[in-house]
């Protein structure tokens, strides 16, 4: 179990947002048949761990009848990555920045993606690999990161702008499709996807495009969002954010979070047994922290119980009380107490 929940990886809302709400609006796709819930895609900062972006991707295809369905929703998206992400990235002052920039982005994005820089016959090669993504859903996950970086290219480079080659390490159903769209040739010489950037290009400084940009800043709370994603060895952290994932559909129970996991009940139960908890303490903690951030929204105690899919207000007061020491209504009143 606990090299399971070692393996497990998470990737940002932010990341899939567009690609998630294009399928929608592209192939009429109902919300449901695409895995993940509809009011996390909400958030930006939620975390989608890779177990579900795999079957997201097997769905999307399958609901598509499209091979080439992720290529054919990101090629119309400017800028593929949402805020604080897209603001940070669209405000480069040279190809080199923005290159720097996407990779950076990408690891506060997500994890257990291996990303690199390397020249090679004066060309910059910009690879992106995530061996944590099921080998049959790869390929959009790679046609993803692909789309990314140069949907940024072609921003700061103007929409004509092609990259000197692309490599897929996948088959692909219409290779014109993608040879049209990115304006190179497609190879498929590497393990990684790759692509490749002329010297000429990379050292680009676009003055015009600098007069125009505007300052930008994180605020505190985007930068702890961006790096409170769990690390391989937090093994409380991942479980608390894959019990949270399930709390965007339903009441999250061991039998849910375990089929995330694709794991037995009684290993979960183990594991956290391991590091000195237990999964309703775990889960105690994640629904209580939900609900002191909707109840500080303005939500009343009973709208927060019936959201979290508690059956009655007594077991949701009885579990919130454990966690932080007073009840719901006293929480609220607190609150507004404070603000008038």
């Amino acid at each position: 179990m606990s090299n399971i929940i070692r393996k497990t990886r998470f990737i940002r809302v932010a990341g899939i947002s567009q690609l998630y709400t294009g399928a929608i609006k592209k192939y009429s796709i109902k919300p449901e048949n695409l895995i993940i819930p509809s009011r996390l895609m909400k958030s930006n900062m939620g975390l989608v761990p890779t177990q579900v972006l795999s079957s997201f991707y097997t769905n999307l295809e399958q609901y598509s009848k499209d091979k080439d369905c992720v290529i054919n929703i990101m090629k119309d998206i400017n800028f593929p990555l949402e805020d604080p992400l897209k603001g940070w990235l669209s405000n480069c002052r040279d190809v080199s920045t923005l290159i720097t920039r996407l990779i950076t982005t990408i690891n506060m994005m997500q994890t257990g993606s291996q990303l690199s820089l390397s020249y090679k016959k004066n060309h910059l090669i910009w690879s992106y690999e995530n061996k944590f993504i099921n080998p049959k859903s790869r390929i959009h996950d790679n046609i993803r990161a692909i789309c990314i970086m140069i949907s940024y290219l072609k921003h700061y480079l103007g929409a004509g702008y092609s990259p000197v080659n692309i490599n897929i390490p996948n088959t692909l159903n219409q290779t014109s499709l993608y040879e049209e769209f990115f304006g190179s040739s497609i190879s498929s010489h590497s393990s990684r996807a790759e692509v490749w950037i002329s010297n000429d290009d990379f050292s680009k400084n676009n003055s015009s495009f600098s007069r125009a940009m505007k300052s930008f800043t994180f605020s505190s709370s985007e930068l702890n969002s961006l790096f409170e994603i769990p690390t391989p060895d937090d093994i409380y952290k991942t479980i608390y954010e894959i019990i949270n994932y399930c709390s965007y559909s339903e009441f999250p129970t061991l039998e849910n979070v375990s089929q995330v996991l694709d794991v037995s009940q009684q290993q979960i139960q183990r594991q956290c047994k391991k590091i000195g908890t237990s999964f309703t303490e775990i889960r105690g903690v994640v629904l209580s922290n939900n609900a002191a951030y909707l109840l500080s929204s303005g939500w009343s105690v009973n709208e927060v119980s019936e959201k979290l899919g508690y059956e009655n207000v007594d077991s949701f007061n009885r579990m919130f009380k454990k966690h932080k020491g007073i009840t719901g209504k006293m929480y609220f009143n607190n609150i507004f107490d404070t603000l008038y």
